[in-house]
């Protein structure tokens, strides 16, 4: 599965294979594009990308006002398009997720953007040109355009696919010295955990949920943008 944005009338606006932040659960808060940014990238290229640092590098001509390219943002580099769960490049343009957001001056020409890490890799990769060639940052054609979605408020969530994000409780936990009971609804499995203080002579009573979560297969989820009217 890729990531996909949509306008509220059903007009597909983008789809491609993006990397989510972990920590992003289930949905991402509002977003938005507004008229000042989307003149300022007018134009805009892709100077590279810093796969260290997972920054996207851009400039354009002077921005006649400051703006902001918020979290959550995507954007597009001509050429360059998702790829399948095992690697091999589909048709569709892959979304550069903005990680934070990111200023730009008035009269600014460049821009630096904290993006969701794109792993470009063989086999693993996320993300080629459109013949299926491997990208190489280090002789990336830094006059590649780069643009965002029209302006406009735009509503976000993530779609997955089965298996592409795990959510795991513990089922048995060691408290020897506490009287211990637990209860599992749909998988989820809670602690209720008692203590005595003997000097207070108090029960200290708590409640308790081990989780472990996380994205294992990013090229398996989608960022669904749909636009406000």
């Amino acid at each position: 599965m890729a990531p996909i944005a949509i306008s509220r009338n059903g007009n597909l606006l983008c789809f491609g294979s993006i990397g989510l932040p972990s920590k992003r659960s289930r949905s991402y808060r509002q977003t938005w594009s507004n008229r000042e940014l989307a003149t300022a990238l007018t134009g805009a290229v892709c100077d590279g990308y810093d796969a260290e640092n997972s920054e996207l590098h851009i400039s354009f001509s002077a921005a006649a006002s400051a703006c902001v390219i918020k979290a959550g943002t995507p954007l597009f580099v001509d050429g360059i398009v998702a790829c399948d769960l095992v690697g091999d490049p589909t048709t569709q343009p892959y979304a550069f997720i903005a990680a934070e957001d990111a200023g730009i001056v008035s009269g600014g020409t460049s821009a630096t953007i904290v993006v969701a890490p794109v792993d470009v890799a063989n086999g693993t990769r996320m993300a080629a040109y459109e013949d299926g060639t491997a990208i190489d940052w280090s002789t990336f054609d830094r006059t590649t355009p780069v643009s965002i979605p029209e302006a406009g408020t735009y509503f976000a969530a993530i779609v997955r696919a089965n298996g592409a994000y795990e959510f795991e409780t513990l089922n048995d936990i060691d408290v020897a010295t506490a009287e211990s009971k637990k209860g599992s609804v749909e998988g989820i499995t809670i602690f209720q955990n008692r203590l005595i203080d003997m000097g207070a002579f108090v029960n200290d009573t708590r409640f308790d949920l081990f989780t472990l979560s996380g994205t294992v297969e990013n090229r398996a989820q989608a960022l669904v943008l749909v636009k406000a009217k």
